[in-house]
């Protein structure tokens, strides 16, 4: 769980630090003129590396948020065990004994804390990770720029200048 969780955190800076890249390199967009052909080739490769830096991270996202949800199946797994130690305690008291399956209910009881202990810190974990992932939507959000984007020449038409 924990080496999952500085994965995703490496990933998330590395998504973070291209962010700004892409930043940079939109500010440098504004700051130069659009006049001559040479300039506008310039910033469709401009546009090209940004658009191709965020499909990439992206993907990266898409990569951490499917083993996200391998987490996810695991502690659904975990909460139904505790389920079934709730249903045979539960059992237990009511019958006034102990059911075949039960054995040490001591040894379930500590399973369950332990199991707890573990669910709350993977939903903590969950948690916090969700809301980063919210703040970086809304930080990317907050700096693009939208700009029509002018339609290709059409062949055998000049363009005027």
């Amino acid at each position: 769980m924990g080496q999952n969780r500085d994965d995703l955190s490496k990933v998330l800076e590395k998504i973070v630090k291209e962010i700004y890249d892409v930043k940079e390199s939109i500010n440098e967009l504004k700051k130069e003129p659009v006049e001559s052909e040479e300039n506008s080739e310039g910033s469709d490769k401009i546009y090209k590396d940004i658009i191709n830096s965020l499909i990439k991270s992206n993907l990266e996202l898409h990569a951490k948020i499917s083993e996200l949800i391998v987490v996810i199946n695991g502690l659904s797994k975990d909460l139904k065990e505790l389920l079934n130690i709730f249903k045979e305690a539960a059992l237990f008291y009511i019958e006034g004994k102990p059911s075949l399956k039960s054995g040490n209910i001591e040894k379930k009881v500590e399973e369950m804390e332990n199991l707890n202990k573990r669910i709350l810190e993977a939903l903590d974990n969950l948690r916090s990770e969700i809301e980063k992932l919210k703040e970086e939507k809304e930080k990317k959000e907050e700096r693009t720029i939208r700009r029509p984007i002018p339609p290709p020449p059409i062949q055998g038409i000049k363009r005027i200048q």
